[in-house]
């Protein structure tokens, strides 16, 4: 390429040379008939020709010099425009459903999936505090780097913002992780009020002047601040946080195993024996889980469209759905009555050491 161009601006070159020599030439002999020199059908003389040449001796022929080389043009890229700590929530939201709907590696968050749920099963207190801790990582992570890309003009990928967001994600879920008993405290508040917004929503609905009472709106939702900052000081949210707790690990481990039953049959073709209608259909863990708690959800599993779905009155009733959500409902059980014996042994640990503690007092 660089050839090419050199080549090219010896070209010009050349022919500049000879344009300009031709244009002097011309201009000469248009002079000399304008000074009479030449008459009409005559030819100039040998003197006016010698003039001309010398005249156009004394005049310097300048042409413009070749264009050097410059390679190619560089452009500096646009610095990354600065991202918003909702922007930032909505891209890991994304990315986060992205791997949940692909077809591959769906073991990963199916083993998940049912690691989480038996936890969930058994300590709804423990993993309650530590979904307060991630949350408080994610919300100090998203919120540093959210500060870091305005001020330093880098994106998200940037190593230095994923650095700087990390420490800070730590920094938070640790102080959060020590002062857990105040984290719990301000959930309490935050319930009380989501509480309130969504009463204040049906009472606007059937009185519209509702809303238009500030006073009232700002006592109605002290009321429930406060009543939900009580409720969660005291425990007594500890049976809600128990039976939700079992209620989704219940619902995560049945959908992991119906996806590993499924993917075991399509792999190992057992229900060919077994089952010899059976039509087993596969899906990402989350059909699954949607599958057991909508209708609407996509039919998966062993018997989807196959005649094991017997027909009730005009309605399908999907084998595989019964057999997941009733699984899930012994879980549940199961689960909530072991987490409700634990809190009550707590209770009892706690009078005791209560007990104790008076008695070495009263003794001293």
């Amino acid at each position: 390429m660089a050839q090419m161009s050199r080549a090219a601006a010896m070209l010009g070159f050349v022919l500049a040379l000879a344009t300009g020599a031709a244009a002097e030439s011309a201009g000469a002999v248009v002079a000399a008939m304008r000074g009479g020199v030449v008459g009409k059908g005559q030819v100039p003389s040998a003197t006016v020709l010698a003039d001309d040449d010398k005249h156009n001796d004394d005049k310097e022929t300048t042409a413009p010099p070749p264009e050097e080389d410059e390679g190619p043009a560089t452009t500096t890229p646009p610095s990354p425009e600065p991202e918003s700590a909702q922007s930032i929530l909505h891209h890991i939201a994304k990315e986060v459903k992205t791997q949940l709907d692909s077809n591959e590696h769906q073991w990963i968050p199916a083993g998940l999936a049912f690691v989480i749920g038996v936890v969930m099963l058994i300590e709804g207190d423990e993993v309650f505090r530590w979904l307060l801790v991630g949350a408080a990582f994610l919300l100090c992570c998203v919120l540093a780097e959210s500060e870091i890309s305005t001020v330093w003009q880098v994106g998200r990928h940037d190593a230095i913002t994923r650095i700087v967001g990390i420490e800070a994600g730590l920094v938070g879920g640790y102080i959060a992780l020590q002062g857990i008993d105040g984290v719990v405290v301000a959930v309490g508040a935050v319930f009380g009020a989501a509480l309130g917004m969504g009463l204040q929503q049906q009472l606007s609905a059937l009185n519209p002047d509702f809303k238009d009472n500030k006073g009232l709106v700002v006592a109605f939702y002290s009321l429930f601040i406060i009543a939900g900052t009580y409720l969660f000081k005291r425990k007594k949210h500890v049976r809600i946080i128990a039976a939700a707790s079992a209620l989704g690990g219940s619902l995560l481990v049945s959908s992991a195993i119906s996806w590993a039953v499924t993917a075991s049959a399509l792999k190992f073709q057992w229900t060919a024996s077994a089952l010899p209608d059976a039509t087993p259909k596969a899906g990402t863990w989350l059909d699954f889980v949607v599958f057991l708690v909508s209708r609407d959800g996509h039919d998966v599993g062993i018997f989807a469209g196959s005649k094991y779905n017997p027909s009730i009155m005009d309605h399908t009733w999907r084998t595989d759905r019964i057999v997941g959500v009733a699984f899930a409902v012994i879980l549940f059980i199961v689960g909530f009555k072991v987490q409700i014996n634990k809190l009550k042994s707590k209770v009892v640990e706690a009078r005791e050491q209560d007990s104790l503690t008076e008695a070495l007092l009263a003794s001293a």
